[in-house]
């Protein structure tokens, strides 16, 4: 099971230096535009499994937000919390600190423009983990501003994963 980990990561990991060398301009502003046809406009960007976090990929996204006026970006920025006396697995703080890196240039780059974002994510370090208790405890571990949660719907190996949209749903938040 480790090892599988592993290997998704180094093929992140390769998928994120192959990335930087490609063009993903045509791809999202298509998908901007097949929105807009139906009359939907976009209030953020954001993608899964943060592609948009790899940084050229994200000038192209800050880029494509300020031509179509899209006010907002998520970024990738997880703070390393306990939750019931556990920490992330090791698989995890790998990819929150690879996101923390990434975030570090891509806030650089919205520092002076209209786009807003998010100061902190909660959702990488506990996947296929979440429950009430690992979501409050993320969004209790952000010091300021505006935390996302993301949530994953699928179960884990084990299947004994709590489903994390009712756990998020069921917290009230401010």
């Amino acid at each position: 099971k480790t090892s599988t980990k592993i290997k998704q990561l180094l093929i992140f990991l390769l998928f994120s230096i192959s990335f930087q060398k490609f063009n993903a301009e045509p791809i999202i502003e298509k998908t901007i535009n097949e929105f807009q046809a139906i009359n939907l406009y976009p209030e953020r960007l954001d993608s899964h499994v943060h592609t948009h976090a790899i940084p050229n990929i994200f000038k192209i996204t800050k880029k494509l937000a300020q031509e179509y006026k899209i006010p907002y970006i998520r970024l990738q920025n997880e703070r390393i919390y306990k939750s019931q006396g556990r920490h992330p697995k090791p698989i995890n703080l790998i990819k929150i600190l690879l996101l923390k890196f990434f975030t570090y240039f891509n806030k650089k780059e919205l520092l002076n423009t209209n786009i807003n974002f998010n100061n902190f994510i909660v959702g990488v370090g506990f996947t296929g983990e979440m429950t009430k208790n690992t979501i409050e405890d993320g969004i209790n571990s952000a010091p300021y501003g505006t935390v996302e949660v993301l949530i994953h719907a699928e179960k884990n190996s084990n299947n004994n994963r709590e489903n994390e949209y009712l756990e998020a749903k069921a917290i009230k938040l401010n």
